[in-house]
């Protein structure tokens, strides 16, 4: 399957990456980012997500634990191990504990499971995004 990269408008400057291969979760989370003024890329496999990622200015990232090519996981893993400054959601539909816990000690913020409350997103979002602002004044 070919990845895809859509590009929803914003008013926003950064881009967050949705990297999930479920092309229906990925387009609402993307619509959903939209309503709340932001701009987004979806892709449907890690290599793209990684390549979303390292492409321009983000604030955080939404990401699936389960790729075709790629655990989550272990993309988020590469990421810390290369340092890489991305806030990241992890999402899945087939989560357990011991994979939320691991996603938190590898670097995430928050683990939503599917189907994700859309205000529940909201308030990850915002709450991550503010976390991240009061970081930077701080430095």
């Amino acid at each position: 399957m070919a990845s895809r990269i859509y590009m929803s408008q914003s008013k926003h400057v950064a881009t967050h990456p949705i990297v999930d291969d479920d092309p229906i979760v990925a387009r609402t989370l993307a619509e959903q980012l939209e309503v709340l003024g932001f701009k987004s890329a979806t892709a449907s496999d890690a290599e793209t997500g990684d390549r979303s990622l390292r492409s321009g200015s983000l604030n955080l990232v939404l990401l699936d634990l389960s790729l075709p090519d790629r655990s989550g996981l272990d993309l988020l893993r590469r990421w810390q191990d290369e340092l890489v400054q991305a806030p990241t959601i992890m999402i899945s539909g087939t989560a357990t504990i011991p994979d939320a816990v691991e996603a938190l000690k590898r670097g995430a913020v928050d683990f939503l499971v599917k189907p994700i409350d859309m205000r529940l997103l909201e308030v990850v979002v915002n709450r991550t995004l503010s976390s991240q602002r009061l970081r930077k004044e701080n430095l």
